[in-house]
């Protein structure tokens, strides 16, 4: 099993990638200033965002609306918790932000691909 994921180019791309997001979290954590730390989250977000829509439209060849939609559900969550309740810690308003985005996903989902919950239709072609 373990030679397995020692060939696996996947799991080293994956390592290495973790690798650098933890140097760049620390990095962004002590040494940046608090512009600079936005700035780089802003790219961040950006290029999560990016990454989606070129393994969707790039590699799958389906167009998506719904990217930007549930990106500004997220955002808005986000937004209004930092209005509303600026004192609540930072990872628990992510954590909200992604609920929020991942049940307004699953209602869209419910009520626009029916057929597809019950697994009895190929859900591809109504993407």
């Amino acid at each position: 099993m373990s030679r397995m994921w020692r060939g696996s180019t996947l799991v080293r791309h994956g390592l290495v990638f973790l690798g650098l997001a933890v140097v760049l979290l620390l990095l962004t954590s002590f040494v940046f200033d608090a512009y600079t730390n936005y700035n780089v989250t802003e790219v961040a977000i950006l290029a999560i965002s990016a990454a989606g829509l070129t393994v969707l439209t790039g590699i799958n060849g389906q167009v998506s609306l719904g990217h930007g939609a549930l990106m500004m559900i997220g955002a808005y969550t986000t937004s209004v918790l930092l209005t509303w309740h600026p004192d609540l810690p930072l990872i628990l308003m992510l954590v909200a932000s992604i609920a929020t985005t991942g049940i307004a996903g699953a209602i869209v989902g419910i009520i626009h691909h029916p057929p597809s919950i019950s697994r009895r239709l190929d859900p591809m072609p109504l993407s």
